[in-house]
């Protein structure tokens, strides 16, 4: 949180004795001579003699430079804490003038109180609602005095367990004017902890105002709905709350039937319930704890939930797993609210996906357009004070460290019934291209007709992309009968990288034999590209149409103009997946496919690489059919330049059904084509 360089020094006295602690600079630099050096007087007196020291202590006794930690970095650290002066003498002569805005950034993270603010009365009560898996909620209300006018207030957080720092939090509240008869306004926070013993240090403050307060409290946490008592239990009864786990089944897709095992050997676990997407599946009452799912014969994601219960039926455990997640996508999903509270509170509980390598800064709660609460870390869990006007809907953003965001919104009915509604426009992606088949970069909305199921849609946006953001994969088949071409797939690769991707695109190689692997995940590193592409050699069979499928699913969370380029002599040997299946993937996961294969083809591969053509065209891309290898330069920038050159539409769609919804895009110029998806499924 802290946006500026600052150095932190461990030491260990004596070495290689106990754990290491941080070093203040208060301590003095002859805190850290506490070593032997071969004489006894504590250490050394000049940076020559120093510099040696710290050489040999982190080079282990090998020769200067075997150890990739350096001396030199270390006692650069130590002059800007001490100043230039540091061998001569204890305490460094002045001291810099602080950083105001390091102080600001430190003190809005940390539970000290600021001089200068005015003390605020508060009141704090704590209570135990109920429990989360293993865990058992801790809610805590903070009543403040009540403002006529809009307030807000930002609580920090900090649990200790035994002197330590177990966790640490922070919520923002946005709060309306307070009615007249109104004193106090409650500001309600919640946390999911193990039973036990903790410290709780909060510290709140208002917003705009100079008033804030420091609040300490002892906290015991006990087993909420735990199982039937000790003195009841049988000697040999296991202690602690029962541990659950779901592992999750070998390989990377999960399709058809699928047995799922809950883990849990705890006595007291008498019966273990699951759930799919949320709808009750199976129970057992005896080990093994196990249930087989029907998964269907595409890769979708499912939510498996698994609880477990006592013989009286309380919740003792639980675990979740996700079958098939979208490695890339971002989204947030409100778990709750489904009926208000008595005190009149709502009680909000959201789910986020992150994308791999991205990090959430925080998500933001509404009750309807009025933003009211601010969290930064999970649970994502909070309790909002309902307004005397009703509100209409709940509304939850999550918003990633590089600005993105994903929201969700739930509506509130009356009597507290909720519905959720998903409005949710279509996106296509269209080349178009005039007789000779260039690309034209001149249409006007009008000009375009786009048709579903063969009825007129109403375009609800419409953009020429130039400069969106390319997410481009490469799939190259690697298997004994590419041996010939895969050096220029190679070299082409690395010069479309080089050649192609701009600063704001991304792109990952994959590759594929008898199974399909990640070489290079997304990236805008042209090494980490190249050295995917370097590392490749053909050999063993082809599973083509399980490799296409690993590489659509590869793609689920991308946002944007997403591309993949499969490179393939169209045979396939042994696939799990038939090659109808794949064209059914492909036309849910809108991606555009660009098959490019090499030569004359024998009879038994025509028919993949029709198949892979047939692909092509329904997703909305091409398929190319090369001379020889030296082709591939000008097959890249005919790539290229379509996914430059193509229009962004959306609309509504009228149609209800569920099943696949064919498309048609037509340009009202003679002589004009237009080329996109031919079908999308919901």
């Amino acid at each position: 949180q802290v946006r500026r360089p600052f150095v932190l020094l461990f030491v260990q006295p004596p070495p290689g004795v106990g754990p290491f602690r941080l070093w203040h600079p208060s301590e003095g630099w002859r805190a850290l001579q506490r070593f032997p050096t071969g004489d006894d007087t504590g250490g050394t007196s000049s940076e020559e003699s120093y510099a040696a020291f710290f050489r040999r202590l982190v080079g282990g006794g090998r020769e200067p430079g075997w150890c990739p930690m350096q001396a030199g970095p270390i006692i650069d650290a130590i002059r800007r804490l001490l100043g230039p002066d540091w061998f001569a003498s204890e305490v460094a002569a002045t001291p810099p003038p602080p950083d105001p805005e390091w102080l600001e950034t430190f003190h809005a993270f940390t539970t000290e109180l600021a001089g200068g603010v005015a003390p605020l009365d508060a009141e704090l009560a704590i209570d135990f609602p109920g429990r989360h898996q293993s865990r058992t909620r801790v809610r805590g209300t903070l009543a403040v005095p009540a403002s006529r006018e809009p307030s807000a207030w930002v609580l920090t957080g900090e649990v200790l367990r035994e002197a330590a720092l177990f966790e640490a939090f922070r919520y923002r509240f946005e709060m309306p004017p307070s009615p007249a008869e109104q004193d106090s306004l409650p500001l309600v926070f919640e946390r999911a902890l193990r039973p036990g013993t903790f410290q709780l240090v909060l510290k709140l403050e208002e917003v705009g105002g100079r008033r804030a307060t420091r609040l300490v409290r002892d906290l015991e946490v006990p087993l909420v709905d735990s199982a039937p008592a000790a003195a009841t239990a049988p000697k040999s009864a296991p202690e602690g709350p029962p541990s659950l786990r779901l592992p999750p089944p070998a390989g990377d897709l999960q399709t058809g039937t699928v047995r799922i095992t809950a883990e849990c050997d705890d006595p007291r676990v008498a019966r273990v319930a699951f759930t799919l997407d949320g709808a009750p599946l199976f129970t057992r009452s005896r080990p093994p704890w196990t249930v087989e799912l029907q998964l269907g014969s595409l890769p979708r994601a499912a939510r498996i939930r698994a609880l477990g219960y006592d013989r009286d039926g309380a919740l003792l455990a639980a675990d979740e797993l996700l079958l098939n997640a979208a490695p890339h996508r971002f989204a947030v999903r409100l778990l709750e609210p489904r009926e208000g509270l008595p005190s009149g509170a709502l009680r909000v509980r959201a789910e986020v996906q992150v994308p791999e390598g991205k990090a959430i800064e925080r998500l933001e709660l509404f009750l309807d357009e009025r933003r009211v609460a601010t969290l930064w870390q999970p649970p994502w869990t909070h309790t909002l004070a309902l307004p005397p006007a009703p509100p209409t809907y709940v509304r939850a953003l999550a918003v990633l460290a590089d600005g993105s965001t994903a929201e969700d919104v739930v509506l509130l009915g009356e009597e507290g019934r909720q519905s959720r509604v998903d409005v949710d426009l279509v996106e296509l992606y269209v080349s178009a291209a005039n007789a000779r088949g260039r690309p034209v970069h001149d249409l006007a909305a009008d000009e375009l007709e786009v048709r579903e199921e063969g009825v007129p849609q109403e375009l609800r946006r419409f953009q020429h992309v130039t400069e969106l953001p390319l997410h481009v994969a490469l799939l190259v088949d690697t298997s004994a009968s590419m041996a010939e071409e895969l050096p220029a797939v190679q070299s082409a690769g690395l010069t479309f990288f080089r050649g192609t991707l701009r600063p704001e695109d991304r792109a990952a190689v994959l590759t594929f034999s008898e199974e399909p692997r990640l070489a290079c995940r997304f990236t805008d590193d042209p090494v980490r590209l190249a050295t995917a592409l370097a590392g490749l050699s053909a050999e063993r069979s082809t599973r083509l149409w399980d490799s296409l499928a690993f590489a659509l699913h590869y793609f689920q969370g991308v946002p944007g103009k997403r591309a993949l380029l499969v490179f393939s002599d169209g045979a396939d040997r042994g696939s799990g997946f038939s090659f109808e299946q794949v064209m059914e993937l492909a036309q849910h996961a809108g991606v555009a496919v660009y098959a490019v294969s090499f030569g004359t083809a024998a009879a038994q591969l025509l028919e993949g690489r029709r198949r892979l053509a047939r692909v092509a065209d329904a997703t909305g891309g091409r398929s190319f059919v090369l001379g020889t290898a030296e082709q591939l330069a000008a097959t890249y920038a005919a790539i290229e330049e379509d996914l430059r050159s193509q229009y962004l539409v959306a609309y509504q769609s009228s149609n209800s059904g569920e099943g696949l919804r064919r498309v048609e895009v037509a340009v009202r110029r003679p002589g004009h084509t237009a080329r996109t998806v031919h079908g999308y499924v919901p």
